[in-house]
């Protein structure tokens, strides 16, 4: 056991010495908030500047969306200060979006929540009938069995220690139905996989790709620009940092888009976002309404 642990701190000390050599730290200059005061004293108070790369923060009432406060701090690369309209990695914020435009096509007679895995791809050789008979409806909110994280990437633990991109090797979802089996079906299981296949099916039942759709169902509507789907760094986008001044690796695989792998956006359109959801104006708002009760244990 001790040899495993000390073999497992060279891995770590060895992982990070590379992770300096590949992203070096740069020095950068102090981050500090500016913009509206009550926002600036709140995130001052419970954010440490010191772990601020670049930040961009927006704030509203719900009963007064009209009343936004803003605050930026750091920069997003080199001297480039924060600011708004600055894109940034979505990250899993974007499974909103493939969720309510998943609503919409309810709402428009397009699909169904009980549509099975089977029946949006008819032509996939499931190795797990217990995949194939998983709903729309239990995909959406990770009771398919479907794994967590990024299947079939036999580097994926190493490239997200040392570079941040589990997903580069990725299975596609197409790669990935045929061969896996359900991991605690109708059991909460958040997927990452899960909603990379809710994508495609989204595809499949609209003949429409993924990037197209949800631009045409919740992106257009909202007016979200500058919110993109992106293999790369978005032009003036905010490269990922681990920590002020050492970059990472930006998720390059758009396979896993629908999860929120290579989608950016910004604060201004997050705002617009959030503001019509308030008031309740936004596409897809079934999306909101409770389908199942889960008791998670933590």
């Amino acid at each position: 056991r001790n040899g495993s642990l000390i073999a497992g701190f060279g891995a770590a000390v060895a992982a990070a010495l590379l992770a300096l050599l590949l992203f070096p730290h740069e020095s950068m200059p102090d981050a500090a908030f500016e913009g509206d005061d009550a926002l600036v004293s709140d995130l001052e108070a419970s954010v440490d500047e010191d772990f601020v790369q670049g930040m961009a923060v927006a704030r509203f009432p719900v009963d007064d969306t009209g009343e936004v406060e803003w605050a930026f701090a750091g920069t997003s690369e080199g001297s480039t200060p924060v600011d708004a309209d600055t894109q940034f990695e979505t990250a899993s914020v974007f499974k909103t979006f493939t969720a309510m435009t998943l609503a919409d096509m309810v709402e428009n007679g397009e699909t169904s929540l009980d549509r099975t895995l089977g029946e949006v791809f008819p032509d996939t050789d499931f190795a797990d009938d217990r995949i194939a008979d998983a709903t729309l409806e239990q995909v959406a909110n990770h009771h398919a069995g479907l794994s967590p994280g990024a299947p079939g990437a036999p580097d994926g633990f190493v490239r997200g220690l040392v570079f941040g991109d589990a997903y580069r090797h990725a299975l596609s979802p197409q790669e990935y139905l045929p061969q896996t089996a359900a991991t605690a079906p109708d059991s909460y299981v958040y997927s990452n996989i899960g909603y990379a296949v809710l994508g495609e099916a989204l595809a499949q039942e609209s003949g429409t790709p993924y990037e197209d759709l949800v631009r045409e169902r919740v992106l257009d509507p909202l007016g979200m620009d500058d919110t993109v789907i992106s293999e790369g760094i978005p032009e003036g986008g905010a490269p990922p940092y681990v920590e002020p001044g050492a970059r990472s690796e930006e998720w390059v695989n758009t396979d896993y888009a629908g999860a929120g792998i290579t989608t950016w956006s910004t604060t201004a359109d997050l705002t617009r976002f959030m503001t019509a959801v308030a008031e309740g104006t936004a596409p897809g708002m079934g999306a909101l309404d409770v389908q199942r009760l889960s008791l998670i244990h933590i």
